[in-house]
Formats: structure tokens, sequence, C-alpha cells
């Protein structure tokens, strides 16, 4: 009888380890891997506490997409965890090993970090979500009981269960991204080619660019011998151009400024900010020597925080720049965004010059047309 007492619960822990492993078959996107593996866990392990990170693909820090029971103060303090932190986490991430603690001294002698952080639980694991021997996240559990060896099995095995299918979400959704990417370049195609003349192109591509490259999108074009680019812009928030004239006013272009578009368009080099953070704010305004007061009042109001900025490179030369920003929406841009908006620059920037190219043609051959006819023309009745 003792045996069979014994048995019951690797028996149910087996049970319940299969049903999680039918329902994240089923999973078609990282919200529902998320949702099975923070419910699943209720039970039968005694977890009050749930979490899941998850690190983007070449990033080194640690996103939590979702948890259960865990203090908001808490969660909004640990959204983002570098994996070179002294945390158990990033710890569990970048040496591919559960960490274990039982309980509250245990775990502030070991992480001096946690000291006066809030719990809602005794003791924790952090248990890494390893695929092809890359760790693409953190599962992190709660607890106030003592672990048997059954339930870190279980968990370690629905761990093993959750790295395998965020694994294959992300193909899928990659496939999906890339037949999407490949669809809007080839409207944008069209949207070039449609227009009148360089400036009409302009203005039709930016336009067609929000949201999918953005919630804002500028393109700058720099005549032969020009100097100051003509700006175009378009942003799903209509009132946004009232704050794009405030800084062109505030801080006109600058051929030789060592950042942003006028850098882009002279060195024909892309800048890429997948997150405006405090570091980056501060080596921009000492780059350029702007009042830090007066530089963090506008980025608030016009919200940035992300941006890609590339050349628009022709075979002659660098026509220009185009700059994608993410403002209301909160989206950050990655690799993939990366790609794709060189990819556009790539298709556009010839394009771009030639419809400029061709409007010069005409109006010479109008002058010329102008030049040679005669003054007045004869009266043919005299």
């Amino acid at each position: 009888m003792d045996r069979e007492q014994r048995a019951a619960p690797a028996e149910e822990l087996l049970a319940r380890l299969q049903v999680i492993s039918l329902e994240l078959a089923a999973a078609m996107s990282i919200d529902d891997v998320s949702a099975t593996v923070l419910d699943a866990l209720e039970a039968p392990v005694p977890a009050p506490s749930r979490s899941l990170w998850l690190r983007p693909p070449g990033n080194d820090v640690l996103h939590l997409v979702g948890h259960r029971g865990m203090q908001g103060s808490v969660a909004e303090q640990f959204a983002r965890i570098d994996m070179a932190a002294d945390l158990p986490g990033a710890i569990a991430a970048r040496e591919l090993r559960t960490i274990v603690s039982e309980g509250r001294d245990d775990a502030v002698a070991r992480f001096a970090v946690l000291r006066d952080v809030p719990r809602t639980t005794n003791g924790f694991v952090a248990i890494p979500l390893i695929a092809d021997h890359v760790c693409v996240g953190v599962l992190g559990v709660g607890i106030d009981a003592e672990l048997r060896g059954s339930d870190l099995g279980f968990l370690e095995a629905v761990a093993a269960q959750v790295g395998q299918t965020i694994m294959r979400v992300r193909l899928t959704e990659r496939d999906h991204r890339r037949r999407l990417e490949l669809e809007f370049l080839a409207n944008l195609t069209e949207t070039a080619l449609a227009a009148t003349d360089h400036h009409d192109l302009m203005e039709r591509v930016c336009a067609a660019a929000v949201p999918t490259l953005g919630d804002w999108c500028a393109m700058y074009f720099v005549p032969e011998n020009g100097t100051v680019p003509e700006v175009v812009s378009a942003s799903v928030d209509p009132t946004s151009a009232e704050i794009v004239e405030l800084l062109a006013t505030r801080f006109p272009y600058d051929p030789e400024r060592p950042i942003g578009v006028p850098a882009v368009i002279r060195t024909g080099i892309t800048q890429f900010v997948p997150d405006l953070t405090q570091q980056v704010f501060d080596t921009a305004v000492n780059t350029l020597g702007i009042d830090p007061v007066e530089a963090r009042a506008l980025v608030d109001q016009v919200g940035v925080k992300s941006a890609i900025t590339v050349a628009l490179r022709t075979r002659r030369r660098v026509v220009g720049a185009m700059q994608f920003v993410h403002t209301e929406s909160g989206r950050h841009y990655d690799q993939d965004d990366l790609a794709l908006a060189e990819a556009v620059a790539g298709r556009l920037s010839e394009a771009l010059d030639a419809a400029w190219l061709a409007e010069q043609q005409r109006r010479i051959a109008v002058t010329l047309q102008q030049a040679l006819l005669p003054p007045t023309l004869p009266d043919d009745r005299k």
C-alpha cells in the first residue's frame, strides 16, 4: 500500500506532463505558450508564483512575457534582466543549469540584490529553457514547500518541452513574417513606380511605410550638389507634424552632425537604436552638446522608443536617408526589422534618384525647346 501511495504522485506528474505536452503542441504563438505553461504549473506542483522570461534571438537580455502570482512592482523591476546580472534567472540562462533556493535566508545569502525585493513565496526555482543547446528563456517558479526530486524533474521536463515549443513557434512566426515582409516590399515597389515625380514618391512611400515599419517614417533626399535635404514624413498621429516642424526649427540640419540623419547621409552607415535607454540618451546629448533638460523634454514629447536610420545609396552616391521610429506603440526594433529597413532603402534609392534625374532631363528639354523657338511666330496672313 505504501508503494502505491509513493507511486501515485509520480503517475500524476507524468499524466500532467502529457497534458501539458499536448497543449504545447497546439500552441501557435508565444502568448499561447506562456498561458499554457503558467496555467499548467498551478497543479500538481504547489507553485504560488510562476513567471516566464524569453530571450530574443541574438540578444543577451531576458524579457518577462508573463507571470502569475508575482507582485506588480517586482514584475516591473525584473521586466528585463541582463544575462550578465547576478540574478538566479540570469545565471540559469548563461550557465544552462537549474538554480534552486528553498528559503529566504538562502536566497539573500546567495543573491544580495534580492535582499529588499518583496517575495510572495519562501523559495524559488529558475530553470533554463534550452533548444538546440541554446537558452531561449527562463522559467521561474516560486515554492513554499520542500521541493521533492520528482517535482524538480517534472519542472525541468516542462521547461524542456517549453524550450522546444518556443523554437518551433519562432520558426513558424519567422516564416509568416517573412511572407508579410515580401508582400510589403512588393507593394512598396508598386507604390514608388506609380509616383509622378520624386516628391510624390517620397510622400507615397512614407505613407505606405506607416505603421508596418514604424509609428513615424521620414525620407530625406539630397539633390545633386545640394546641401540641405528635402524632407517628407508620415505618422500614425497626424499631430506629430507640429513636433517634426518644432524639431527642425530648434535643430536645423547640419551636414557635419556626428550622429543621426546627417551622419548616415555623410557616411552611408546605418544607425540602429533598438532601445532608447538612459545610456543611449546621455551619449547622444554629450555628443551633440545640447542641454539635457531640453533634450529630455523633446524626447518625452515625441515619445521615441526605438529608431532605425538607413542610407539611400545608389550606384552613383548616397542620395539621402530614411528614418523609422517607434513611439506610442511602445514597440522596439529587432534585427529582422533592421534587415527589412535596409531592404526597403535598397529598393527605393535607385527609384528616387531616377525620378529626380528624369525631372532634371525634362526641365532641360523644356528649356532647350523654349530657347529654340523664335521670339514671335510669322504671320501667314501677310
